[in-house]
């Protein structure tokens, strides 16, 4: 039967371990259910976490509301918060939460899991706790869709297939017989571990007492070392070392269930529990049947027994309260902050037992004085702040505390006893037990602890157990965000920046004494303007608007001091600040402090936060840090960044990159201090290390296609080269030289010429050995030339980069290759075919040689291969070597997006060609899609997806689109290239052939003339694109009535084609035709007929007899034919025409049906049958309505021009129901 993630729920059945509260027993289901309404969740979602039917859960309920005699869900949660289980409840509702989520995990892996086969093999004297172990750890691994087969390992040896794994249980063997077989065992398995240590684990399940053979230590586990979780993570990985997916699936929670409940109770309570139940906790965890919901309900058995035995106390009398004197800024002066303030309320309110809320920030966000503004609002008895910042703080708070608690003669008496004691260990002691003596009275008290550092160093001293301290509430402000995962904290909150209207708010009730609706709108935008330099912190801007009230200086020479940062401005900033607060530390002071202690914490530390403030201050991405330091050391980093709210928000878990981010104000702070402090200026040999890593993670990223990840790294690339300062020409033209491909990947080519060019003149400066770097610049420098439309230059950068390939990095044949391909397609975009082609079969061979599996690599290859053979008009190979693309792109790099569309835009290119308009639309617009979704709206691929979908919906007749799809793709390119661009002007140019269609020459004839002007400029004389253009706007002449300008163009055109392309070449079949036009208008249809006869024959070898530019020729031939009189061929070539402009459903069909309504008219003038005569006029008219019926559904600019001329043709026919 197959495993759920219901497996790991509290499945059990009714009856079984029944809980007793208040006297009344339940069911360990029922309060799976109380812990969820007590948490405030419906039917539907407890149903989903309890993997129960909604109907399961309402029965439940309905029997819990029997029980306590309650007729609402209400009702249960008023029974709960009498008793003193709330707590527990609501622990149990987490370890539900937690269980759900480890479940959900294990499920997801399935689809990597069901092909692969586990072997469990006991190396063990098998004693019932190495049993259950393996039980425990079968029924997980089957959770995940693994086959396990479990094995003695004494009787059978295991050898691996690729998909299978074998993991080894090795216990402590204590008989000598079961000691020698183990020995002996490992001796013969050596071989096989040696061959692949990624097929086997040795899974240690206690501390063995002999040392293993050496060869054994990367593949061991020692389940002593980690809770079930881990060690179950742990295992996973190493069982998965070879699958391609998010690794972070296997990350559980690094605590276990149970351990956790458990922390919250006093130790001795637990030891004494224990004892008196008479179990072994840590052996119900390994339960064959619930390895994981049994040993959660069971220590929630525990805690319930435990809260039941403890004694009640009886109820003190209530004494009168007392408040610390708590200073808060003066109303005038005072930032209303009220939505945290409610924040704070709604963690804090409503809740039987100790309720703690975390007010996290770095220092100077206003987090003391929120905490203090909270207790001034609230009524309890007691309201304390504690001076948590240092030990001696601490102490001194609580003794001033246990003062303000004494309110008798006798009060005053113990607590002087106490304070007479000369050990200080034993004297907080009894002073501690004093003050919870007391608050427990109280019932009703709030404590403030201001400025924890160390959650540990006010363990003792914290409120964790309502049956010591009472009932009350704790507000901790701290600067590690840390604290927000302790267990014994509710919830935190996050005290953040100030909004830019917060800031100009607090700054002028300062400086003006009124708020900014008083101000005049040019002090507003002036204080603006200068606020947007300050850090948006109350500390800073409070300190800033004071100095400027006393002081007297200018926005300008404040902002100079801060910048200078001189000792005698930070002297009096503190002055200041002494003077109008309780606050001592200055914003650099504050984040000094933090760098320097950092520091002295880790060797690496100074490393990875100069690093962090070279880069853009937001999203840093985790694992750019890795690629500098070890992952343990960043682990490490983050955790003391965060100790000292150096992180300003709280990473997206459900992004798909892991990202860090810093304050600004903060990360020049940090530079700030290098600068001055640890001399950075001598060190470049740094900045160069720190440039390679930045430019070797941009690779890996761009390589992997991870879009995300490379669009943020040109933002940090752009940061890093602001500091030039800082910067050695080396480590500039290195990361220069990567962000100029990281513009070129992102379509963005005037930046990628811009920064490649500045990288290549630095390498070759300043890094002149730097071979491999310098030659991948060149290559990247060709390329951006060519897409900018510069065709002179990226021959010779090629030609360069692949010399110095080939003479410094011979043992590089994957860059030899790739040079190969940039250099076929500038051949190709110039009209190169045959060098093209050399050049593209010789990259593709050595792919297929030495880097089959390269599989990016060989579609990129592939796809330019194609397009040039489509070039040449051989689409038989060109499709063979799309399809393999595209196979290779599905099968073996789904994710790769950016291929995909690649080979999409040319295969749907080809299929528009041959005349396969469905499946080209089909390619052009899913391509298109994940353009949009993943590029910039500015990339100039984006555009050419935009304008190769325009040219389609031309080639089918819809013009209205095709234009606003073609004017779209031109508004993109002006955003991201060169105005004289090749690739405007090919956009000018099918705009310009839309525009012909739908009747406006004179707009045709403007866009054909720019995009000539265009290309002249940047392309050669006998190039096929110039043909194309000069072919286009010769056709624009025949149809304004120029027909020698026409002839001069259309020749022109034919030549540039025969120069570079074969004679059977399409486009020579074009020329033809146009030509043929012009004679067709002079009346010579000899040569029109010549022409034309030229044409069908390309246009049949090239397109196929039924493609629907063959259909043109046949049309244009059938129309010479009945000019000549020839109506028999004419008949037959439009014939043929209309059955293939009718299976394409081609907009212009009505010219052919006009056309054989002509044939039949001359029918008709020839006979002088009258019956003939009839039939003959009666088709004509039939074929002419067709045509109208046709022309009526058109929205093209000139068709009323057609429709006149077709109705005057039918009032001419001598047939009565003409009109019909």
């Amino acid at each position: 039967m197959q495993n759920s993630a219901a497996d790991l729920q509290t499945n059990h059945d009714v009856g079984q371990l029944p809980f007793v509260i208040e006297g009344i027993k339940f069911t360990n289901r029922e309060v799976d259910i109380i812990a969820c309404i007590v948490n405030v969740r419906g039917s539907s979602k407890m149903a989903s976490l309890l993997s129960i039917s909604p109907r399961t859960c309402e029965t439940h309920i309905l029997n819990i509301m029997r029980k306590i005699s309650c007729n609402s869900r209400e009702g249960i949660v008023d029974f709960v918060e009498k008793t003193s289980y709330s707590f527990v409840l609501n622990k149990h509702y987490q370890s539900l939460l937690a269980q759900f989520d480890f479940g959900k995990k294990l499920n997801s892996l399935v689809a990597y899991g069901k092909s692969i086969t586990c072997h469990i093999v006991h190396v063990s004297s098998k004693n019932k706790n190495d049993v259950n172990f393996a039980d425990d750890l079968t029924i997980h691994l089957k959770l995940c869709g693994i086959q396990v087969i479990v094995h003695d390992g004494y009787e059978k040896s295991v050898a691996p297939e690729s998909n299978e794994h074998v993991i080894y249980l090795i216990s402590k063997v204590e008989e000598q017989h079961f000691k020698k077989k183990q020995k002996d065992f490992f001796e013969s398995q050596k071989s096989k571990f040696l061959k692949n240590e990624n097929l086997f684990t040795l899974l240690l399940i206690d501390q063995i007492s002999e040392q293993l053979p050496c060869e054994f230590n990367k593949c061991i586990l020692r389940k002593t070392m980690l809770n079930f979780q881990e060690l179950f993570s742990a295992v996973l990985k190493r069982i998965f070392w070879d699958k391609n997916f998010d690794k972070t699936l296997l990350e559980f929670q690094k605590k276990s269930i149970l351990e956790s409940d458990h922390q919250q109770w006093p130790q001795n309570l637990l030891a004494t529990q224990k004892e008196t139940l008479g179990f072994d906790w840590k052996n119900i965890l390994r339960t064959k049947k619930y390895p994981i919901g049994f040993a959660a309900i069971f220590g929630v058995v525990i805690t319930f027994t435990i809260i039941d035995k403890l004694p009640k106390s009886k109820k003190a009398p209530i004494v009168q309260g007392a408040k610390a004197d708590l200073l808060v800024p003066v109303e005038s002066v005072l930032l209303n902050r009220s939505d945290l303030l409610l924040q704070i309320d709604n963690k804090l309110q409503g809740k039987e037992g100790i309720q703690a809320v975390a007010l996290v920030s770095i220092g100077g966000a206003g987090k003391t004085t929120l905490a203090r503004l909270y207790a001034k609002q609230k009524k309890a008895y007691l309201v304390w702040e504690i001076n948590a910042e240092t030990k001696e703080g601490l102490v001194s708070s609580f003794e001033l505390l246990a003062q303000t608690l004494c309110k008798t003669q006798e009060d005053q008496v113990a607590l002087e006893e106490n304070q007479k004691i000369k050990n200080p260990a034993i004297r907080d002691e009894r002073i501690l037990l004093f003050v919870k003596d007391k608050l427990k009275a109280l019932n009703n008290w709030l404590l403030i602890y201001d400025n924890v550092e160390k959650f540990a160093n006010i363990q003792k001293w914290f409120p964790c157990d309502p049956t010591s301290w009472g009932n009350g509430r704790v507000i901790v402000t701290t600067r590690d965000s840390n604290l927000q995962n302790n267990v014994h904290i509710n919830g935190a909150i996050q005290v953040g920046e100030l909004t830019p209207a917060e800031k100009l708010h607090l700054f002028m009730k300062i400086m003006k004494d009124v708020s900014p609706s008083k101000a005049s709108e040019e002090q507003k935008n002036a204080a603006d303007k200068f606020l947007a330099h300050i850090p948006p912190f109350p500390l800073d801007v409070s300190v800033t608007a004071y100095y400027l009230k006393t002081t007297n200086l200018s926005y300008d020479k404040y902002l100079d001091c801060l910048k200078g940062r001189n000792k005698d401005f930070t002297s009096t900033q503190e002055a200041i600040l002494k003077e109008v607060s309780d606050y001592t530390k200055t914003r650099h002071e504050i984040i000094t402090l933090s760098l320097k202690k950092l520091i002295e914490t880790h060797k690496d530390f100074a490393d990875l936060l100069l690093l962090i403030s070279l880069l853009d201050s937001q999203n840093i991405p985790r694992d750019l840090l890795e690629s500098f330091k070890s992952t343990a050391v960043i682990d490490n980093f983050i955790h003391h960044l965060k100790k000292h709210s150096l992180i300003a928000n709280q990473p997206d878990i459900f992004s798909s990159v892991s990202t860090l981010s810093i304050h600004r104000s903060t990360q020049e702070s940090i530079l700030d201090y290098f600068l001055s402090d640890l001399n950075l200026e001598n060190n470049p040999q740094l900045m160069l290390r720190i440039a390679n890593t930045i430019a070797q993670y941009a690779a890996e990223a761009m390589e992997k296609d991870d879009i995300p990840r490379v669009r943020l790294l040109a933002n940090h690339c752009e940061k890093f080269l602001s500091h030039d300062s800082l910067l050695t020409g080396a480590s500039s033209g290195v990361v220069q030289g990567k962000l100029g491909v990281i513009y070129s990947y992102l379509s963005n080519c005037l930046k990628a010429q811009e920064f490649l060019s500045k990288s290549y003149d630095n390498l070759n400066k300043y890094y002149p050995n730097n071979y491999e770097g310098i030659a991948e610049v060149l290559v990247r420098l060709g390329e951006a030339h060519t897409d900018i439309g510069d065709h002179e230059k990226p021959e010779s950068f090629l030609e360069q980069s692949l010399l110095i390939y080939k003479k410094y990095c011979p043992d590089k044949p994957s860059k030899i290759a790739s040079t190969l391909v940039s250099l076929g397609r500038v051949y190709r975009l110039i009209g190169c075919y045959e060098k093209a082609r050399d050049r593209l079969e010789e990259a593709l061979s050595i792919y297929r040689e030495h880097f089959s599996e390269d599989y990016p690599s060989v579609v990129w290859a592939l796809a330019q291969l194609g397009d040039t053979y489509r070039n040449l008009n051989d689409y038989q190979k060109a499709e063979n070597l799309f399809e393999e693309a595209m196979i290779i792109c599905k099968q073996k790099i789904p994710k790769n997006y950016f291929k995909f569309c690649a080979v999409s835009l040319h295969l749907g290119k080809l299929y528009r060609d041959i005349g396969r308009y469905e499946k080209a639309i089909e390619l052009f617009e899913k391509s298109l899609e994940i353009c949009e979704k993943y590029l910039p709206t500015d990339s100039s691929t984006l555009a050419s997806h935009v304008g190769n979908l325009g040219i389609l919906y031309r080639e089918m007749g819809q013009y209205e689109k095709a234009k606003e799809f073609l004017e779209r793709a031109l508004l993109i390119y002006k955003n991201c290239l060169l105005e004289n661009n090749q690739s405007n002007a090919w956009l000018l140019g099918h705009l310009g052939n839309i525009h012909g269609k739908m009747g406006d020459l004179d707009k045709s004839k403007e866009c054909f003339e720019k995009a000539l002007f265009i290309c002249q400029k940047c392309l050669p004389v006998h190039n096929p694109n110039l043909g194309w253009l000069l072919g286009h706007l010769g056709n624009t002449y025949r149809k304004l009535g120029d027909h020698q300008k026409a002839i001069d163009l259309l020749e022109r055109s034919l030549v540039a084609y025969e120069k570079c392309l074969p004679k059977d070449h399409v486009y020579v079949g074009t020329s033809f035709i146009r030509l043929a036009n012009v004679y067709w208008d002079l009346g010579v249809y000899e040569k029109t007929q010549h022409f034309l006869e030229e044409t069908l024959s390309i246009f049949e070898k090239r397109y196929g007899q039924y493609h629907l530019r063959t259909g043109h020729a046949l049309k244009c031939l059938g129309r010479v034919h009945l000019m000549q009189g020839n109506l028999e061929k004419a008949e037959n070539y439009l014939g043929k025409a209309w059955a293939i402009f009718q299976s394409y459903k081609y907009v212009e069909r009505y010219s052919v049906l006009e056309d054989q309504a002509d044939l039949f008219l001359k029918k008709s003038e020839s006979t002088d049958k009258k019956n003939e005569k009839e039939e003959f006029n009666e088709r004509a008219v039939s074929l002419l309505k067709q045509a109208l019926e046709i022309l009526n559904t058109l929205t093209v600019k000139n068709s009323t021009d057609h429709l006149r001329r077709i109705k005057s043709k039918l009032s001419r026919i001598p047939y009565e129901h003409k009109i019909g």
